[in-house]
């Protein structure tokens, strides 16, 4: 055990800071509680000051990726995008900067700090080069933490994106799309990758058109409402849709979504209209149908899809807080709590 001298507090006090603004939205204190554990742990094994920031760097990125991992994403999708910028920047400084010194090694600490099968992503570069869009079954098994790091590499703001090639980066946004329709218990983490790709000036609007869809598909059975039977207007085909996210979002306008309800809107007009892309409504009632399985457990939330001729109806029963999806300028899907 070692003596803390007074510059040394300093410097454990702002590595707390940091810490601290990264769980300051943690209703609970599990977080902090690793944190302080941690820091207990690094001053008493630190052999000078240099070791113990050594030490304290590792693990406040380690202890980012444990918040999130933590994080009830179900319950609170929006503290995930708050969190979305810091928490990339603090785990791409983590690997990037030692990438080119000790690539394994920097993945394999980040693995101790138990992120269940990060040590998979270890030549995630080698994994994104080699993807191939319409197989999502080698990412089936990667934690969230994971989602982030290559979320990362797709970002053309992150440090670790100069270590990714453009085709590799766009491999990285049309993983989204494959993703939305795959993996839809990764629905949220795969808002950061559609948000990366509506970023991209090299992608065509078309595509971001679609990963959005997609990720609307997957995300709308988490949007809350009280009892009602939802009247919609009608959208007559996806292609209007799409045309609508185009304008509105690459136009620099939101999607507007004011109330608690008009975020099913497009999905309800769809199966309600005499829609002739079969398929697309076919994927809305689909959607609708698998809410008991998306809604987080203990919500008292049902869909229920009736038949009267050609009119369906959706009704909610909700007795928690309600959300609407909303969707910002660059194209970032975001779900924001609203009380009742």
């Amino acid at each position: 055990m070692i003596i803390v001298a007074g510059q040394w507090i300093s410097k454990v006090e702002e590595f707390s800071g940091k810490f601290r603004n990264l769980t300051g939205l943690m209703e609970d204190g599990s977080a902090w509680l690793q944190w302080a554990l941690l820091e207990r742990q690094l001053v008493m094994e630190a052999r000078s000051e240099s070791d113990l920031l050594a030490r304290m760097q590792r693990g406040l990125h380690c202890c980012a990726l444990m918040t999130i991992e933590a994080l009830d994403l179900t319950a609170h999708p929006r503290r995930m995008m708050e969190l979305d910028d810091e928490v990339i920047k603090v785990v791409s400084q983590a690997v990037s900067s030692r990438i080119d010194e000790d690539r394994d090694k920097a993945w394999s600490e980040l693995a101790e700090a138990g992120i269940q099968n990060f040590s998979t992503l270890k030549d995630g570069k080698d994994i994104l080069e080699q993807l191939k869009v319409e197989d999502c079954s080698v990412f089936s098994t990667l934690s969230l933490g994971d989602l982030i790091c290559l979320t990362a590499l797709s970002s053309e703001d992150s440090p670790l994106s100069t270590c990714a090639s453009p085709g590799m980066q766009h491999k990285a946004a049309d993983f989204a799309v494959s993703l939305s329709q795959s993996c839809p218990e990764f629905s949220d983490a795969c808002g950061f990758f559609c948000h990366h790709a509506s970023v991209s000036k090299e992608r065509s609007q078309s595509a971001v058109a679609e990963a959005i869809k997609h990720l609307w598909l997957r995300l709308a059975p988490l949007v809350n409402g009280t009892l009602e039977t939802m009247t919609m207007p009608r959208v007559d085909s996806s292609e209007a849709l799409t045309a609508q996210i185009e304008t509105r979002v690459f136009g620099g306008e939101p999607l507007g979504f004011a109330t608690k309800h008009q975020a099913l809107r497009v999905l309800s007009s769809n199966i309600d209209s005499d829609c002739d892309d079969v398929e697309w409504a076919q994927a809305a009632r689909d959607v609708l149908m698998d809410v008991r399985c998306m809604i987080r457990p203990g919500n008292a939330m049902e869909a229920v899809l009736s038949q009267d001729g050609q009119k369906r109806s959706v009704e909610y029963v909700s007795d928690e807080a309600s959300a609407v999806l909303d969707c910002s300028t660059s194209g970032l899907v975001t779900i924001a709590d609203f009380s009742r």
